[in-house]
């Protein structure tokens, strides 16, 4: 029963991740501020650890892809993810 719970929990917080960098792409100056993983964290009120795995995560789904150190989203993907919050 725990396995079930923390895969919740891990799908909580990727829906989470995902509201906060569509939030941000919406409210970025063409992409001129940065926010770190640690920064996400921190909004969240969980561990950059966590974060990772979520970036990841989306990452692996095609939902975010990485361009010159930025992050660039599949806005109608990731508007998917963040709606399951």
């Amino acid at each position: 029963m725990t396995s079930i719970n923390q895969d919740q929990s891990f799908l909580n917080i990727k829906g989470q991740v995902a509201k906060v960098l569509l939030e941000y792409a919406r409210n970025s100056n063409n992409g001129h501020n940065r926010l770190s993983q640690r920064d996400i964290a921190t909004m969240l009120g969980t561990g950059w650890d966590t974060v990772h795995l979520s970036l990841k995560s989306l990452y692996n789904e095609g939902i975010i892809r990485i361009e010159r150190n930025r992050i660039v989203v599949n806005k109608e993907l990731i508007q998917k993810v963040a709606g399951a919050v």
